[in-house]
């Protein structure tokens, strides 16, 4: 068995999951986060499209820890984010993270068991020098090895991520694609059955209503699901990922809600006023004065290529990787992504 299975973050954008589907995708491994301060912007929206199309997916988290208690912050996390969906991949966590190599194998081996805990299946992500140096002898949870170019030689594997550069339809740029050898959808199922997380997936079937978490912020803001414990009630499962997209329109500063209008992760017209509220005036205000801003501005941008590090393009057009970071809101100057389209100045 040999399906394809790519995995995403909001690094790829606004994804055409329709094409996605119809070019052969068998699977998608999610991102939730980049560890457990930077949630990722496009996760609602990408688990809600897999669940609309029926394509089969699994989710990860991007690991900072190098002790139990962001370790095990990490492990809930996910495991949040999981319940009340249809999970039919494990939930992984993704080892590659420069300073943590001697918590390593500590951390694949305490996150495994959280997650087991819940019910669900665990996969450990990791580079194979990584496997090979930190991660030996972690053979217990599903293994997801990265090697760019021959087939990894790994005990046990389950998946290999192949490129970065892989191009598929509905995905603007660039995204990793990988071959899965294990018919997680099979073994897992699409329910949430219980058991001992070595073939079942769990987490909890509370009713939730139904609808990407846009729809149902926006019915929030129509008065729809009430408030306190009655919004809890009526949301159920659903009401920790709303009412974190409503908290965030409230506390967060103008300039990010533009970007993220910009966008499009607030829609248009009716449904931005709807979503955003009272502060749809000043952040459209906001909105417009970027674009106009960018229209006229000599903004120059760079299609980041195989192969580039932010230091090596930072040394090209004579700036420095702080200041690209800066520029382009990347929080790992380390982690780039071929085919994303970076502002140079």
């Amino acid at each position: 068995m040999n399906m394809k299975v790519i995995d995403v973050s909001h690094h790829q954008g606004i994804i055409d999951w329709e094409k996605v589907k119809a070019d052969g995708v068998k699977g998608a491994i999610i991102r939730v986060s980049d560890s457990v301060g930077i949630m990722d912007r496009q996760c609602n929206r990408n688990m809600a499209e897999c669940e609309r199309l029926g394509i089969p997916y699994g989710l990860y988290i991007y690991s900072r820890a190098a002790s139990d208690a962001v370790l095990k912050r990490e492990a809930a996390l996910i495991v949040s984010k999981a319940k009340g969906h249809p999970i039919q991949y494990p939930l992984y966590i993704d080892i590659e993270q420069p300073g943590t190599r001697n918590y390593a194998k500590r951390a694949a081996e305490y996150f495994g068991s959280l997650v087991k805990k819940e019910g669900y299946w665990c996969g450990i992500y990791a580079n194979l020098n990584w496997w090979n140096t930190y991660l030996t002898g972690v053979d217990q949870f599903t293994k997801w090895v990265a090697r760019y170019g021959e087939k990894p030689s790994v005990n046990h594997l389950d998946m290999w991520q192949y490129t970065s550069a892989g191009k598929i339809s509905g995905i603007s740029g660039y995204c990793d694609i990988n071959e899965c050898y294990r018919d997680f959808p099979a073994e897992i199922g699409g329910g949430s059955s219980g058991g001992d997380g070595d073939g079942s997936s769990g987490g909890g079937s509370d009713a939730a209503p139904k609808g990407t978490v846009l729809q149902l912020a926006e019915q929030v803001m129509k008065g729809e699901f009430g408030e306190g414990e009655d919004r809890k009630k009526k949301l159920g499962v659903r009401y920790t990922e709303v009412q974190d997209l409503i908290n965030h329109i409230a506390s967060a500063d103008t300039g990010t809600l533009a970007d993220e209008a910009i966008r499009g992760e607030y829609g248009d017209g009716t449904l931005r006023k709807t979503l955003l509220k009272d502060r749809y005036e000043e952040v459209q205000r906001e909105v417009n004065r970027k674009l106009s801003s960018a229209a006229s501005s000599q903004a120059q941008y760079y299609t980041i290529k195989s192969g580039d590090t932010l230091s090596g393009i930072a040394k090209k057009y004579g700036t420095t990787s702080a200041k690209l970071a800066q520029l382009n809101g990347i929080r790992d100057t380390n982690k780039i992504y071929a085919g994303t389209k970076i502002r140079i100045k």
